[in-house]
């Protein structure tokens, strides 16, 4: 075959183009001029209103649709062909790294990951609930990585240990543990939870997830204090128990799950072995560990 080949519809990186867009205001609703009908037949298009932050309404566009369309696919289409000045993000493009994550007719999702279904029209796209909007879709992430750092997301030896740990994978703690893992932190369950997603002070189901796998982790030395920390006014307290967070992760963790786990170990004192005060205490005499929580 002869001729330049096409290019990738889906390159990576972080779209936040620069250009403008000739648009017309029609009953409240910008309405692009820069993207024409492709088809006579309706079915062969999909209608995507886009939520653009300049103006603070929605931008009508038309896109040509084809099978196992993606809503990134969607973006893309409308940054190359209709205005470059629209603003989202991505990178992997099969559900790794989290930074597509928005709002897909009010839901919070990943693009690359959800299907444009036939005779679905009109698609409403929006950015992630709970935080501050930089441009159009891209949404400033600081809110939930605060609150992510605020449990220490790491694990945290013990200063004197001296043999590599041995944990054996029918253990009890990685049958707590395992499930649990593999967060993306890509903000879909922060968005859709109705307390952090409102911008309300709480700690939020990602970073609670994160603490309650640390804490049965019986390598962490500062497990008693972690529970202190999610156990103030902004920590599993603060959860309603809708389970939203769960319902929408898309990595299939339980979030919720983790954190009545959490919730259990505070209230009872029937702590896992990472966490029992009797391995907190070996710490006293850990410098760099305090060292490190103090900057938190």
């Amino acid at each position: 075959m002869s001729g330049s080949p096409l290019p990738d519809p889906l390159e990576s990186g972080d779209h936040e183009a620069k250009g403008t867009g000739n648009v017309l205001r029609s009953e409240g609703t910008l309405q692009s001029d820069t993207l024409e009908q492709t088809s006579a037949d309706a079915s062969d298009t999909v209608t995507v209103l886009v939520r653009r932050s300049a103006s603070g309404l929605d931008q009508r566009f038309t896109v040509k649709r084809f099978e196992q369309m993606k809503v990134l696919d969607l973006l893309v289409a409308i940054q190359r062909t209709a205005d470059s000045s629209i603003a989202f993000r991505y990178s992997c493009r099969v559900a790794m790294c989290g930074t597509c994550a928005l709002r897909v007719d009010g839901h919070a999702v990943l693009a690359c990951q959800t299907s444009v279904p036939a005779g679905t029209d009109p698609v409403h796209l929006a950015p992630l609930a709970g935080f501050p909007v930089l441009r159009d879709l891209v949404v400033d992430m600081r809110p939930f990585f605060e609150r992510w750092a605020h449990i220490v997301p790491y694990v945290v030896p013990f200063a004197n240990a001296t043999e590599p740990a041995r944990i054996l994978p029918n253990s009890p703690e990685r049958e707590v543990i395992d499930p649990a893992l593999d967060c993306i932190t890509c903000g879909v369950c922060y968005s859709s939870c109705s307390v952090s997603g409102n911008q309300w002070d709480f700690l939020g189901p990602a970073a609670l997830n994160r603490a309650m796998v640390l804490t049965a982790d019986s390598r962490d030395s500062i497990g008693a204090d972690r529970l202190r920390r999610i156990g103030s006014a902004d920590g599993v307290d603060r959860c309603h128990y809708i389970s939203a967070c769960t319902s929408y992760c898309p990595k299939g963790l339980d979030p919720f799950s983790a954190i009545l786990r959490l919730r259990k170990w505070r209230i009872t004192g029937e702590y896992p072995a990472g966490a029992s005060p009797s391995t907190d205490s070996r710490t006293d005499s850990n410098a760099e560990t305090k060292s490190q929580l103090g900057q938190v």
